[in-house]
């Protein structure tokens, strides 16, 4: 019953839910164990990151060096550079 609540409303608190089923016992009990199913029914946080395991992702920085560098004969210029 606890889950069902907290599937149509993440955020209800417990002495909303306790109400609801009709709690009779200690509304501490009923909150501990609110406490732990809750996360399992917010969304996701969206600023929560990402992790990847080692050599799945890579990052390359693109800039343009301050000065020409020769690039062919006779030819110069700034190209991006990784």
């Amino acid at each position: 019953m606890i889950r069902g609540l907290l599937v149509s409303c993440p955020t209800m608190t417990a002495t909303a839910i306790a109400e609801r089923i009709g709690w009779e016992h200690s509304l501490t009990v009923l909150k501990d164990r609110v406490r732990v199913l809750r996360p399992y029914f917010l969304p996701p946080d969206p600023a929560t990151r990402t992790g990847y395991d080692p050599g799945v992702r890579v990052r390359c920085d693109l800039w343009s060096p301050p000065v020409d560098v020769p690039l062919g004969v006779g030819q110069v210029g700034s190209p991006p550079v990784l």
